[in-house]
């Protein structure tokens, strides 16, 4: 092999090794420069009874029902209860927490008996941003007639005032 040859190899061997360097460079650079994600909340699913409805993946682009889910602009729509949990013991006022993102920046909370009696309302207020908010009410209800029964929490519909994005689960009273 003549010394041509052999420098043309080294300098063909440096240019590989640079270039996989800077690749590596790249790779790792890209990897560091993203900002970490926030967690997402997971659904609270009933073991017993009534199960809260789960986050679906994706937002319908049209309809009457908006669906939860996360979009471009506004990720995870919808509601998130996370206080009391189903099945739970409550009295009265009953105090209701979670986390929303709605349009309507409302949550309305109904507390029920079996038979779907209303005991109670209440509402608290939400927010309608890149990230969900916290929400808290406390709602006063009459004495029911059922040691078991139900609490609502939804959104209300600006256009029919229908029940969006509802959230229903079992309680003891």
């Amino acid at each position: 092999m003549t010394n041509g040859n052999r420098n043309a190899i080294i300098v063909a061997l440096v240019i590989i090794f640079a270039l996989a360097t800077f690749g590596i460079y790249r790779l790792y650079k890209s990897k560091t420069d993203k900002p970490n994600p926030l967690p997402t909340p997971t659904p609270i699913t009933a073991s017993i009874g009534f199960n809260a409805s789960p986050l679906p993946p994706s937002p319908k682009p049209s309809g009457s029902q908006p669906v939860t889910g996360p979009s471009d602009e506004f990720p995870n729509i919808g509601i998130l209860v996370t206080s009391p949990k189903s099945g739970e013991t409550v009295g009265s006022p009953v105090k209701i927490q979670g986390f929303a993102n709605l349009p309507s920046q409302e949550v309305s909370i109904v507390v029920k008996d079996v038979y779907s009696t209303v005991l109670g309302i209440g509402k608290a207020s939400a927010c309608f941003a890149k990230i969900p908010c916290a929400f808290s009410a406390s709602v006063v209800f009459k004495k029911p007639q059922t040691q078991t029964g139900t609490i609502e929490v939804f959104s209300p519909s600006s256009q029919n005032g229908s029940k969006e994005y509802l959230q229903t689960f079992r309680v003891n009273f």
